[in-house]
């Protein structure tokens, strides 16, 4: 496989995982602020409901833009059939 295959592979298997670990935070982080705030008024849950709707929405954002980036390289993710090593 040439290097630059793998190279460009490793990069959108990256990129790939980055958006649901990314989506995933802020969801968090929404849960914390709406669970855990000292002085939980209407306010303060509703952001926290917004970051968990948002996290939701940049998991889904970056697995339909990972799936089109996948097909427009030829490049089929994690889990798909990736040849390694000589033949």
């Amino acid at each position: 496989m040439p290097s630059g295959h793998a190279s460009e592979h490793l990069a959108h298997e990256r990129t790939c995982l980055a958006w649901p670990r990314t989506g995933v935070a802020v969801a968090g982080l929404g849960v914390a602020i709406a669970k855990f705030a000292p002085h939980r008024g209407v306010h303060v849950v509703a952001s926290g409901v917004i970051l968990v709707f948002r996290g939701l929405l940049v998991s889904a954002y970056g697995t339909i833009r990972t799936a089109r980036s996948a097909r427009s390289t030829g490049n089929r993710g994690p889990g798909g059939s990736f040849r390694r090593g000589p033949a």
